[in-house]
């Protein structure tokens, strides 16, 4: 069960870290994509605000609250973890510094809190060597190495359809129908909301194209705030999976993750991205 939920909170994090959905001035990009068709001229539109936004930005720093709760066969919680971490990221890496952990309510000795620490370092160094090995692979191919579907590296990925006038919390949108052209464990099907005017990220749900094994069912929910208006940031992330560990060992788990307290180009040292040696 344990390792179950560790996997979770792992993809949480990689998948968080790549999250900066943007919507930025008008481009040459944006400007072409107004003569499209009306889907295609969306999606356009998407891609070109994410380009701009993409080059506003060198890294990020915030705060994040995270709630790992693992559920019995009735839904009742059997164990919640809640964790409080600051997160340093710039495009290619992220550090978390976890600052203070509860089990069931009562706070974690400061033994264990370091062996969390220990072992958040130990998986970017993981992440680094998959990253040296993947660079030249234009698609970055793998096991939960999923982008944005609005990124351009699948851009032949997805079909977005259909695309239809929508209202989310009184904010006009697009409600976008995100269909995935295989069937992979790097790929989402679900629904995206953006902004009619800027086309900035409001929420996205998606599921995943293909389940691993052992999973019998995954889910998440992003809902965006405006950081550099209108660029967008996650401000709360919702994961649920259950399925089956080992074949027989059932298991149900969530991460529920609120950001706040986000700087954008922080000036941070090269030094807080140093990956300690093995």
């Amino acid at each position: 069960m344990r390792s179950s939920a560790n996997c979770l909170m792992i993809f949480a994090g990689v998948w968080l870290a790549l999250q900066l959905f943007s919507a930025q001035a008008p481009t040459q990009a944006a400007q072409a994509a107004q003569a499209m068709p009306p889907g295609d001229s969306v999606i356009a539109q998407i891609r070109a605000r994410m380009i701009d936004c993409d080059s506003a930005w060198r890294e990020v720093a915030y705060l994040s609250t995270t709630h790992e709760r693992e559920r019995d066969g009735d839904g009742k919680i059997e164990k919640e973890t809640v964790y409080k971490s600051r997160v340093y990221a710039r495009h290619d890496d992220q550090r978390e510094i976890l600052e203070a952990m509860w089990e069931d309510g009562r706070p974690v000795s400061d033994k264990k809190l370091k062996e969390e620490n220990a072992d958040r370092e130990k998986q970017r160094r993981k992440h680094a060597k998959e990253r040296e090995k993947k660079k030249d692979d234009e698609k970055e191919k793998g096991s939960f190495s999923m982008m944005d579907p609005f990124h351009n590296r699948h851009r032949d990925d997805y079909d977005f359809a259909p695309i239809t006038p929508d209202t989310l919390a009184g904010v006009p949108v697009w409600k976008i129908n995100v269909q995935p052209r295989r069937e992979s464990e790097d790929l989402f099907r679900g629904t995206a909301w953006v902004t009619t005017d800027t086309y900035r990220a409001v929420a996205e749900e998606y599921q995943l194209a293909k389940l691993p094994s052992g999973v019998k069912g995954m889910d998440m929910r992003f809902d965006y705030g405006e950081v550099i208006p209108p660029c967008a940031f996650p401000r709360h992330f919702l994961m649920r999976a259950h399925g089956r560990a080992l074949l027989v060992i059932k298991f149900s788990v969530e991460a529920d993750v609120q950001i706040d307290s986000i700087q954008v180009d922080p000036a941070l040292p090269d030094s807080l991205f140093a990956i300690p040696e093995d």
